[in-house]
């Protein structure tokens, strides 16, 4: 199984020895920690030393208009001090920045007005009350009213109203001006950009440390990470607790590291109300589908790992997208002037495979269809002896989409019942797998003559899986409640027959790809220039662009469509609860050191 299986732990020891060995759990980089009352907080922040933060100030440096001349010496670089440096420039800049928007929306809303100061309302008899008064409503002002109008535009016209009281018969609500002068916002605004041209400078300065602050982000991580292993462990002098989560295979090297530094380690396997991370360990020419599954989510402990199933689907659907083995072979020319430069990470080294397998699935089977650039074989050549599927079959094609649809649904469904842990559990995802196989059997036979019988066995076999679903979706007690979720459960059918149907995008986007080549074919074919020569060369390079830009559209469509049906369709009826990722507390500066010197 390529979920890991975790134990456990919670770690005893006197507090003289809390530092020394959470640096040596540190080094090992086996457990994944939990808070103190045992919560699952492995990603929580601890503020000024948060992992991200040093990141965060790089890259708020490298983005200065004027970077300086880098300084390599690391002699006077304290990269911790350049870090917060950085971080309190940026907010200072950002608080700056907002106080100047909102000047200056005030000073475009003060300069009809004109530059004037309130005197206090208690000094004076009459008070001034504002009002922007459309042109249109000016004759609804009252009679009898001191007003005086000190500002007009094409729509509306300021007006002052002199009086002890605020008018309470105005055609509109009265104007806040504020207290402060248009000029004093005016002298604020100015300073304001001198503020902050000096932050942009003293940013501009600090740029200078980029390349060491650059070298130094996983040393400052592991430090951020050993503070946060400091918070989360529980301090009860004279001893600390911590509690974590260890990979079973990794307990002996935990126990070793307890006797030399006179720990108390206390292992169990986890109980029905735990929720252990899920630490995935695929290896080999598939490992790669372990990357496209967790870049949409991560499965339950307690669920099965969809990962290699991801790989070969995502393969098998790529090539049923491509059908053409002259794209096929040219994919396969370009993955091989990138093999080596895929392999300078683990990440690419997974993603070539991939590739292989994506690409030879993808030539056999355009070699069974008999395309090559758009263009079909001779029934009589060697290639056209090799055709297994006819492309103008519409109605074969349409066949195989769903089937493939059935299969992949189908799989997922035994899957999820051979991971169930009860047989109440197992019945729901058979049920549904009699559906989708009895529903698929019914729409195969329904017109057959040479199979009578196989219609009325499908719809018995959706039926009873149906009736399944029905009886034991229900998780909570009582007769009423186990029917209301049973009936809920089985409204599910619909989605089940719509997921079938996105499969069609298989064939449809097959087709397309087939028919842009031949119209890419049909248009340089036709080209034709008096000038001898010409013509040819004119031709050849619409068949080469029109391809090109085929390729890339087939090969994105692919893609795209393929990871869809996997990680939606697919996952949909695969996993019933998404779990969290395993995040071990671990050195990140001696892995980058032991990467460069391979």
């Amino acid at each position: 199984m390529s979920i890991v299986a975790l134990v456990r732990v919670t770690l005893c020891g006197l507090m003289q020895e809390k530092d020394a060995t959470l640096r040596d759990l540190q080094s090992l980089g086996i457990a994944h920690l939990l808070g103190a009352g045992g919560a699952d907080d492995a990603g929580a922040s601890v503020g000024p030393a948060g992992t991200s933060s040093a990141r965060e100030a790089l890259h708020y440096l490298r983005g200065a208009a004027n970077r300086w001349h880098q300084v390599h010496d690391p002699q006077g670089f304290d990269a911790r001090a350049v870090e917060e440096h950085a971080l309190a420039i940026k907010r200072r800049t950002r608080d700056l920045q907002d106080e100047q928007l909102r000047l200056e929306r005030r000073i475009r809303d003060l300069e009809p007005w004109g530059d004037f100061a309130l005197l206090d309302p208690t000094s004076i008899e009459h008070r001034l009350w504002f009002y922007v008064v459309p042109h249109s409503l000016l004759p609804g002002i009252p009679a009898g009213l001191v007003w005086q109008a000190v500002h007009r535009d094409e729509q509306v016209c300021y007006i002052v109203v002199v009086s002890p009281e605020e008018p309470a018969d105005l055609p509109v609500a009265r104007t806040h001006t504020g207290s402060r002068r248009l000029s004093d916002l005016r002298r604020r605004l100015e300073s304001l950009q001198v503020e902050i041209d000096e932050l942009q400078a003293e940013r501009d300065r600090e740029t200078r440390w980029c390349d060491l602050l650059a070298a130094s982000l996983d040393r400052l991580d592991d430090e951020a990470e050993f503070l946060r292993a400091q918070r989360l462990a529980a301090d009860d002098a004279p001893l600390f607790v911590l509690h974590a989560w260890v990979a079973e295979h990794a307990l002996a090297d935990l126990q070793r590291l307890a006797m030399q530094r006179a720990v108390a380690v206390l292992a169990r396997r986890p109980a029905p109300g735990d929720d252990p991370p899920t630490q995935l360990a695929n290896r080999g020419l598939d490992a790669a589908g372990q990357d496209l599954l967790t870049f949409f989510l991560m499965p339950n402990y307690s669920a099965w790992d969809p990962s290699r199933s991801v790989f070969w689907f995502f393969c098998a659907f790529f090539a049923l997208m491509l059908s053409d083995a002259g794209y096929a072979a040219l994919l396969a020319v370009a993955l091989g002037l990138g093999w080596r430069h895929l392999a300078r990470s683990e990440l690419g080294k997974r993603l070539r495979g991939l590739a292989l397998v994506a690409v030879l699935l993808a030539l056999a089977w355009g070699v069974a269809v008999g395309s090559y650039f758009g263009t079909t074989v001779p029934v009589d050549s060697v290639p056209g002896r090799l055709v297994m599927f006819d492309t103008s079959d519409l109605d074969a094609w349409l066949k195989l989409a769903v089937l493939a649809g059935v299969l992949q649904i189908a799989f997922a469904n035994l899957a999820r019942a051979g991971s169930a842990t009860s047989w109440r559990a197992r019945i729901v995802p058979l049920g549904w797998l009699a559906v989708v196989l009895g529903g698929c059997i019914v729409w195969l036979t329904h017109d057959s003559a040479t199979m009578p019988a196989a219609a009325p066995t499908g719809s018995v076999l959706a039926a009873a899986g149906l009736s399944a679903v029905a009886m034991f979706a229900g998780q909570r007690r009582g007769f009423r409640n186990r029917a209301v979720d049973g009936l809920i459960a089985m409204t599910r059918v619909v989605g089940l027959f719509s997921d079938v149907l996105s499969y069609l995008r298989l064939f449809a986007l097959a087709l397309a790809g087939a028919a842009l080549a031949r119209a890419f074919n049909d248009l340089g074919t036709a080209f034709d220039l008096p000038v001898r020569g010409l013509g040819e060369l004119v031709a050849l390079l619409i068949i080469v662009t029109g391809h090109a830009l085929n390729l890339g559209l087939c090969v994105a469509s692919a893609v795209v469509h393929g990871l869809r049906l996997n990680l939606i369709e697919y996952l949909h009826w695969s996993l019933e609860d998404e779990g969290h990722p395993f995040t071990p507390f671990l050195r990140k500066e001696r892995l980058s050191w032991t990467n460069s010197l391979r």
